[in-house]
This record gives structure tokens, sequence and C-alpha cells, in this order.
């Protein structure tokens, strides 16, 4: 046992002679104070320098992350800049689109005028000739109801027959005639008026 307790103390004694390793944990986040330090001659005992060289590889390893950062920061503009660009183009071929299909739409709107002015004037038309139609079968109608109330059937040979001479058997032969020419100008007259309607 006192052997064992020898031992331990040998180990003890040598374990004291032995100078520790310090490890620096220290916290670099006050940049001024650390550059202030380690620049200005400030740092004398080795410990100091130790921290200083620390720190130095603490800021080396920061502007090396700010440098990835940086480019990462610049891949990614250089990125946007190219969808930019890319949006920029499409935007423009839909303004083009755009403005080709406002043209059209502008173009049928002009056509749609025309053909709105065309039925306006069609329908005028219609309307007077139609009203001309109603006018010549008005008098068609009148002619026939004073033709059925004067006017047997052989109601021609009957006026004929009345005549007490030779020039008021012509004379009563021309009056009957002008009046069938005018009733057949009238029918001709209403017959080309519906078949002008019929045909706008």
């Amino acid at each position: 046992m006192s052997r064992f307790l020898q031992k331990l103390k040998i180990w003890m004694l040598v374990g004291c002679m032995i100078p520790f390793a310090h490890v620096y944990a220290e916290d670099f986040s006050d940049t001024d104070y650390w550059m202030d330090f380690c620049t200005t001659g400030k740092a004398a005992s080795p410990e100091d320098r130790a921290s200083c060289q620390a720190f130095m590889t603490h800021q080396a390893q920061g502007s090396q992350d700010l440098q990835a950062q940086l480019a990462d920061i610049q891949q990614q503009i250089q990125q946007a800049s190219q969808d930019i660009l890319k949006f920029a183009e499409e935007a423009r071929s839909y303004q083009t689109q755009a403005d080709a299909l406002n043209s059209e739409i502008a173009d049928l709107n002009g056509k749609i005028a025309v053909k709105e002015k065309q039925i306006e004037t069609l329908s005028a038309k219609i309307e007077e000739n139609q009203q001309h139609i109603n006018e010549a079968q008005a008098k068609i109608k009148e002619r026939l109801v004073l033709q059925q109330q004067t006017m047997r059937i052989n109601a021609y040979l009957d006026i004929l027959m009345g005549a007490r001479t030779f020039s008021d058997f012509v004379r009563i032969s021309n009056a009957l005639s002008t009046f069938a020419r005018s009733d057949e100008a009238i029918m001709d007259d209403l017959a080309d008026k519906i078949e002008a309607l019929n045909t706008d």
C-alpha cells in the first residue's frame, strides 16, 4: 500500500512540473477591440499572441464566409437579372399580341358600325316600301269595293252597250281601258315593291 502511495506522489509531482496548455475560447465579437489589441503591440505575452493569432484566423474564416455569401448574392443577382430580361421579353411579346388584338377589335368595331348604318338605311327603305305597298293595297281594295258596288259580272258590256253613238262607245271604251291600265300599273307597282321588299 505504501508503494502505491509513493507512486501516486511521484505522478502528482511530475504532473505539476508539466506546464498546462491553455485552450483559448475567446469572444471575438468586439472586432474593434481585438484589431486595436493585436495591431498596436499590446499583445506582449505568448498567450496574448496566441489569442491574436486565433483572432486573425477567426477574421480570415469570417472573410471567407463573407466572400462565399457575396459570391452567392452575386449569383442570385445575375439570375434575377436574367429572369428580369426574360420577363421583359415575355411582357413585350404579350404587349405585341395585345396591340394586334386591339387593332383587330378596332377594325371589327368599324365594320360593325358600317353594317349598322347599312341596316338602318335598309330598314328605312323597307319601311318606305311597306308604306307604298300599304297605300297600293288600299287603292286596290277601294277600287275593288267600288267595282263590286257599281258593276255586275258583265259591267263592261253594260257600259259599252249604254253608248248612244259610236263616239260615245269609243269614249267609254277609252275610259275603261284607262281604268284597266291604271289598275294594272298599280298591281305591277305593288308586285315590284313586294319583290324588292323580299329581296332586301
